[in-house]
């Protein structure tokens, strides 16, 4: 055995993947399956949006000139002739003298130019008073005011939210091109594993990593491939067996969960090597040093270190990036973030980045965890989150000011209140 050579900067390796990960091939996916996904291409308007003049309110459709001096010289009185609703229009023209009973979204007829709200009127039988006139053309929308055909109404880059997949869908589309989202394979190595729903004897530790994993990819949009069991593929410390499994993943992107340093049965990177390209093993980080990355037929592969902690933190910090890349994604880190006083110093080592798993006490400051290594996986559901020790850092004084990522963003409430009441 040997120890690791050159250990990259964390700086360098997220250079790395974002200079070398382009976005997937596209799709068109039906609109009740956009939202979420990355738009790949300019959405254009295939109708307009209303198609017709509508009513933006409840009340009466008259015609300008009939109401002019209506609220002046007394109430304009209307002879009622018909109703329109939404989908069911008014089939008698309107005439001079008359008016329309008209409900919000009901086509307005062609001879009337203004709808006065029902709150600005008095009805006595067949006949309406109009109490005040309003302007020329209110409360009338023109065929394309909201949406007007052949206009570009979504553009890329943009994640699409309900709202922009419900005014496509009004626009007449009844689908969307988007970045297809990544398929992902895990493969988890370890004589000692065994699936989460089994209890482990003798020697045995249950397999969690695969569990930080898939819920992680899923989160940020990716596929996770199921293995013919239905669970995840875990693998023996067999060489040839790991070897087969890399040779035959046609996955868009591959994580390998254990066996990735320097030990004994860590083969994963001279596997890599020998299939495709090893370019980074080991990296200037805690925890995490034991992260590889490569790839095989120009897929990216991430070696995970089988330490949990150290799987959590790999995978949110560097490879969730490259997940994120392949659709189009930012790839800015998903919890919030707040200003916080450090209530304990915590040491570092220049060169080194650290992710300290932390809480919060009763003042509001900053506690770090300081509970063991890597393995220490009940550290993270102890935690309320985690702050980030840059590498030209040496240490973080009491008092000073970090920015604390929170795990739960449910849980933790914004500066500004979210409905001001």
């Amino acid at each position: 055995m040997k120890g690791f050579g050159r250990l990259t900067a964390v700086a360098e390796l997220i250079q790395l993947l974002d200079q070398s990960t382009y976005p997937l091939r596209t799709e068109s996916v039906p609109l009740e399956r956009a939202v979420g996904r990355r738009l790949a291409s300019p959405v254009i308007a295939q109708a307009n949006v209303p198609g017709f003049r509508r009513a933006a309110m409840d009340g009466f459709a008259v015609r300008s000139q009939d109401i002019a001096l209506a609220g002046t010289a007394g109430d304009a009185v209307l002879h009622i002739v018909d109703e329109s609703f939404p989908n069911r229009p008014a089939t008698r023209p309107l005439q001079a003298g008359q008016a329309i009973r008209i409900m919000t979204g009901a086509p307005v007829p062609d001879s009337a130019d203004t709808v006065v709200m029902v709150e600005m009127t008095c009805q006595e039988n067949d006949e309406v008073h109009i109490l005040e006139a309003p302007p020329l053309g209110k409360n009338v929308s023109g065929i394309g005011e909201d949406v007007a055909a052949g206009s570009t109404i979504l553009e890329p880059p943009r994640t699409l939210r309900p709202q922009d997949v419900a005014v496509a869908a009004a626009a007449g589309l009844g689908s969307l091109a988007v970045y297809c989202q990544p398929r992902v394979a895990m493969l988890v190595t370890g004589n000692e594993l065994v699936n989460a729903g089994q209890f482990p004897s003798a020697f045995q530790i249950v397999d969690t990593n695969s569990i930080i994993l898939r819920t992680l990819v899923e989160r940020d949009g990716g596929i996770v491939l199921a293995s013919e069991q239905g669970s995840p593929r875990i693998l023996p410390d067999d060489p040839e067996v790991l070897r087969e499994a890399l040779r035959t993943c046609d996955a868009d992107c591959l994580f390998v969960s254990g066996g990735t340093s320097v030990g004994k049965e860590d083969h994963a990177p001279r596997l890599l090597a020998e299939l495709g390209d090893l370019i980074v093993h080991g990296i200037a980080m805690k925890p995490a040093r034991p992260m590889g990355y490569g790839k095989i037929d120009g897929r990216p592969v991430f070696l995970m270190p089988g330490n949990p902690v150290a799987c959590l933190a790999a995978y949110d910090l560097i490879a969730r990036r490259t997940v994120r890349h392949l659709q189009g994604m930012p790839t800015h880190l998903p919890y919030p973030t707040s200003r916080r006083r450090l209530a304990q110093p915590i040491a570092s080592q220049v060169g080194r980045f650290d992710y300290v798993r932390a809480k919060l006490n009763e003042a509001g400051e900053v506690y770090p965890l300081l509970m063991g290594g890597a393995s220490i996986l009940s550290s993270t559901a102890k935690a309320d989150g985690f702050l980030l020790v840059p590498a030209d850092v040496e240490s973080l004084a009491e008092g000073c000011e970090v920015v604390f990522h929170h795990y739960d963003a449910q849980e933790e409430p914004n500066t500004i209140e979210d409905i001001p009441i």
